[in-house]
């Protein structure tokens, strides 16, 4: 699922959850395989863009330093 899709999914469940949860966000394959940069803009979209407090990405050092 794209990025852009997901956001809202996000920014509604930020806006509807209990004031003391942690919304955390994960970031979908192949949305941060390509650079540094690029990861850290995506997860900066989630964090600004739909509220999440957390943004999670798996992976290991062989694909994001």
């Amino acid at each position: 699922m794209a990025v852009d899709a997901l956001l809202p999914l996000v920014r509604a469940v930020s806006g509807t959850a209990p004031r003391r949860a942690v919304v955390i966000a994960d970031l979908p394959s192949c949305t941060y395989e390509t650079s540094a940069e690029h990861c850290s803009q995506t997860v900066v979209r989630f964090m600004k863009e739909a509220g999440a407090h957390a943004v999670k990405l798996e992976g290991s050092d062989e694909m994001l330093p």
